[in-house]
């Protein structure tokens, strides 16, 4: 990973850990290598686990809409 990727992934760990104590985050970097960055193993293991799980279902999605019946945005739950 290049020195800029290691800052910007510094700068994310540190600002998603001021509001959440168990975290976890996933990308890919210009090396084309996937990096996993956690909170703890157990957090990490635990939250990619619910994440496939719910991949793997059906999503429902709600379509919002405002009092003249326009539709607003998406959302999935």
């Amino acid at each position: 990973m290049s020195p800029e990727d290691e800052k910007a992934v510094t700068l994310i760990r540190h600002l998603i850990g001021e509001h959440f104590h168990n975290y976890c985050f996933q990308f890919i970097a210009g090396d084309s290598e996937p990096y996993y960055v956690y909170s703890s193993r157990v957090v990490g293991k635990a939250l990619m686990n619910e994440s496939l799980a719910s991949m793997e279902s059906e999503i429902d999605i709600l379509w919002m809409e405002d009092d003249d019946g326009e539709e607003l945005e998406e959302t999935y739950e």
